[in-house]
């Protein structure tokens, strides 16, 4: 119950704001399961990294993010949860699962894509709530996540 009370407080927050603690929060997931795959991960080396740059920006920031969120993000969240489960914390489980299995670089990769598919849903679920167009903005949080990385990672 404890989960439904902290959702409801942060739907009644500033969509906008949301947004932005939910981006800090997924930067932040990132460099710390960095660090730790660095410290006690094996490297590993995603398979499109060799191809061009501009391909990989358009992979990266375009269509992952377009093709993710209509299958993570709307058919699961959206469809399971309004067609199967009718409850969004275990719709959220699902998507987040699939999401992390579909990541497997490595272990440790796997739960860092876990955590940043829970807040790509609890984005989606919160702008859905507020009357938004979620999945421009699942889109739009993971492109510019994807982007973050493109930058400053790659």
């Amino acid at each position: 119950m404890r989960l439904f009370h902290i959702y409801n407080n942060i739907k009644n927050t500033n969509f906008y704001l949301v947004f932005l603690i939910l981006f800090i929060f997924s930067i932040l997931n990132s460099y710390l399961f960095n660090w730790l795959n660095i410290k006690f991960g094996s490297q590993f080396i995603i398979p499109i990294n060799s191809l061009p740059k501009e391909t990989v920006f358009f992979v990266a920031i375009i269509f992952a993010p377009l093709f993710e969120t209509a299958i993570y993000q709307w058919l699961i969240l959206d469809v399971v949860n309004k067609n199967i489960t009718k409850k969004k914390i275990l719709s959220l489980f699902i998507s987040s699962s699939i999401f992390a299995i579909s990541h497997y670089y490595n272990i440790i990769y796997v739960f860092s894509t876990f955590i940043a598919g829970l807040l790509l849903g609890i984005l989606y679920y919160i702008a859905e709530s507020k009357n938004r167009f979620a999945f421009f903005y699942v889109f739009l949080f993971h492109a510019l996540h994807n982007l973050y990385g493109f930058w400053f990672v790659n």
